[in-house]
């Protein structure tokens, strides 16, 4: 046992990346992590949940870096979400497979409040503090429901909002909703819908379907409408299983339309001013392995690069060499690293072995609060999560580790 642990040691060293999280479970037991990043009176949280055979979990709370606390939890919620969020008063709210609900202390890790449900949580979405009531999204009973609920931290004060999803099932993942003020967007099948939450008014429905080309032969699909997001504060994008990405007004009218192509399945995108004209580009991913960077302002193709891997979550983005850039930081499945900018030229690339197989992903944040991001991802084999040390080839970051 100990030449295999130093012969981990020495391969993270010479592959320049080192363990950020470990978990102290055996690999009988470890089935999956996420992690989240919170930022909270100007520092930094790193949120890990490891996940369980035994529907059991363990949330571990880091401060710039350095662990704070950890807790078993007897039952996890393995989704495509991870059911955790935080509120502007530091409250983590935590929502498990047996339809609980944990409220902890970011701080503390004191336990504040614990709710029962009736169905299953599988994401969380903290929509408004107000001294001892939160308003919640919740989404439920595997994808199927969305619920906006007011709470305390011992019970369901108001059930403000519910709708039965149509179509979702444990393979069909929904957009995660968009809510802007009383209003709140969510997609069902082939439809993009706005409600006004608050009087439980219909707003409109948009087909996007029917937009699409193929719809006619899909007929049955269960959802295809997928990934969406919030531009702007008067604007969303939307894409579908058919390749199309719309740009749509949030009164519900189709501002632009591009077609990425009928055989590719879009899955994630972010936004970024690649092209340093005033206005952010979009970044689009699909299960055939491509990353499109549309023009903002141009609803045109600017790039359109191709990997040798499905791609189910968005890249990372960071100006890792600070010369204003954004560069791109790819992880395909094989793990490895690849970094590009968006005119397609391969920076660097670094393998760094398995990882969590489709669902792997980067993340670039300043996890010890030092002014320099740093980039971390799941290990399956390792079970935890792993940081890049000096993709730049910078100084390297200093180690950081789980261990009080």
């Amino acid at each position: 046992m100990k030449f295999i642990i130093t012969a981990i040691y020495v391969y993270l060293v010479s592959m320049k990346f080192n363990i950020f999280y470990k978990s102290k479970l055996s690999s009988e037991e470890y089935i999956y992590a996420s992690l989240r990043i919170f930022h909270y009176k100007n520092n930094v949280y790193t949120v890990i949940k490891d996940a369980l055979k035994k529907d059991k979990s363990i949330i571990s709370v880091f401060k710039n870096g350095t662990l704070l606390w950890t807790k078993n939890l007897p039952n996890s919620t393995l989704s495509f979400y991870d059911g955790i969020d935080l509120s502007s008063d530091g409250k983590l709210f935590v929502g498990d497979k047996k339809g609980l609900l944990y409220i902890f202390d970011i701080i503390t890790g004191e336990r504040k409040g614990l709710i029962k449900t009736n169905e299953r949580i599988d994401a969380v979405k903290v929509i408004e503090t107000n001294k001892d009531t939160y308003k919640l999204l919740l989404i439920k009973n595997e994808y199927k429901t969305l619920e906006i609920v007011n709470i305390t931290d011992s019970t369901i004060v108001e059930k403000v909002y519910r709708k039965e999803i149509k179509g979702f099932t444990d393979k069909v993942f929904p957009s995660f909703p968009v809510i802007d003020g009383s209003k709140l967007y969510f997609t069902e099948k082939n439809k993009v819908f706005c409600v006004n939450y608050i009087i439980r008014k219909k707003e409109w429905a948009l087909d996007l379907g029917s937009k699409s080309g193929l719809f006619l032969f899909f007929f049955s699909a269960p959802n295809i409408i997928f990934p969406m997001k919030e531009y702007n504060k008067n604007f969303l994008i939307v894409g579908t299983v058919f390749g199309d990405l719309f740009k749509i007004s949030k009164k519900g009218e189709i501002v632009s339309k591009i077609s990425l192509g009928k055989s590719h399945l879009l899955t994630d995108m972010s936004f970024f001013d690649f092209n340093k004209d005033g206005v952010k580009d979009i970044l689009c991913t699909s299960a055939t392995g491509y990353i499109w960077i549309i023009d903002g302002r141009r609803f045109s193709i600017i790039s359109k690069i191709k990997t040798n891997a499905p791609i189910f979550k968005a890249p990372g983005i960071a100006d890792l060499d600070e010369d204003g850039n954004f560069e791109i930081i790819n992880l395909n499945k094989e793990g490895k690293v690849s970094v590009m900018d968006y005119k397609k030229n391969i920076l660097k690339e670094i393998n760094i072995g398995d990882t969590f197989g489709e669902d792997a992903n980067i993340i670039v944040e300043d996890i010890d609060n030092d002014g320099v991001s740093e980039l971390l991802t799941l290990s399956s084999s390792l079970r935890g999560i792993i940081y890049i040390a000096d993709l730049n080839n910078s100084a390297s970051v200093p180690f950081i580790n789980n261990e009080k």
